[in-house]
């Protein structure tokens, strides 16, 4: 089967589950996507092989735990963003950590959201874009199946978020810095051979540079900053505010340090939201 016909049949057999469960009540929803996801553990090895890399104290009764906990996040997730009526979801937001972000608003440099793949980051980003009127533009990597691709970018431009894809990352990015708005990036995947050579999560890992570069670049404000879920809701955590125009060239090492570490202590914190799918090493 070539290329384009796997991802056609791939897309249509999405639309059709969609399509199945969109007229069942939200609970029943829920309950079949957890099952599913439950029932088919994507990448389980690597899951369990990452989570007693970070936790090497915990039992395998405990990873297995967590590892359940996990799956059943990333199925709240998938019904959340998919099935969900997302301004329902607005109404329960807390915000911890409101001084930091306003703090880095107040600047006027443009702001950049290093992010991670944790409890709710679209529902997140939406929240900060109606609830907030924040402008704020979501730097991304394109899905390889073009037609999911595009379906996941419709439903962002009705949440409000512009998406600026990577092959125009330099430009569209210092641009919406230059006019006072805000970048969401995701830091916590493989860099691969773009990235440095740092610890994360007290192991050896490629991480993304390009907040720092932009931050220093443009003298923009960096706000590290993500979405949990909690038991009545969301709650959004703004970590302490960094300024990128303190920062040189020469000290990018030392800010994409800085930025990682503000955020992995919120992975230990909320390990069961944190898409461990990836494969982070």
């Amino acid at each position: 089967m070539s290329k384009k016909s796997k991802n056609f049949w791939e897309y249509l057999g999405f639309l059709t589950f969609r399509t199945l469960l969109a007229p069942l009540p939200s609970f029943l929803q829920k309950f079949i996507l957890v099952r599913l996801v439950l029932l088919i553990k994507i990448r389980k090895k690597l899951v369990i092989k990452q989570l007693k890399m970070v936790f090497p104290k915990k039992s395998d009764q405990q990873i297995s735990a967590l590892c359940r906990e996990i799956y059943r996040n990333l199925a709240l997730f998938a019904h959340e963003f998919f099935f969900c009526n997302q301004k329902k979801l607005l109404k329960n937001f807390e915000i911890e950590g409101l001084e930091s972000l306003q703090h880095s608003l107040s600047q006027h440099k443009g702001v950049i959201y290093p992010n991670l793949h944790i409890g709710n980051w679209e529902i997140g980003m939406k929240y900060m874009v109606e609830k907030m009127n924040l402008p704020i533009n979501a730097l991304a990597k394109r899905i390889r199946n073009p037609h999911l691709d595009d379906y996941i970018e419709k439903i962002r431009r009705k949440n409000g978020v512009t998406t600026i894809f990577l092959e125009n990352a330099f430009r569209g990015t210092l641009a919406a810095l230059k006019n006072d708005e805000g970048i969401g990036i995701m830091i916590d995947q493989n860099a691969r051979k773009v990235g440095l050579k740092q610890d994360w999560l007290g192991h050896p890992a490629s991480v993304f540079q390009g907040p720092a570069k932009f931050a220093i670049k443009s003298g923009a404000m960096i706000q590290p900053i993500i979405c949990i879920r909690t038991k009545n809701g969301f709650k959004v955590i703004a970590e302490e505010p960094i300024d990128g125009s303190l920062y040189t060239k020469n000290q990018i090492p030392e800010l994409t340090k800085k930025i990682c570490n503000s955020l992995e202590k919120q992975i230990l914190k909320y390990p069961e939201q944190w898409f461990w799918m990836h494969k982070r090493w």
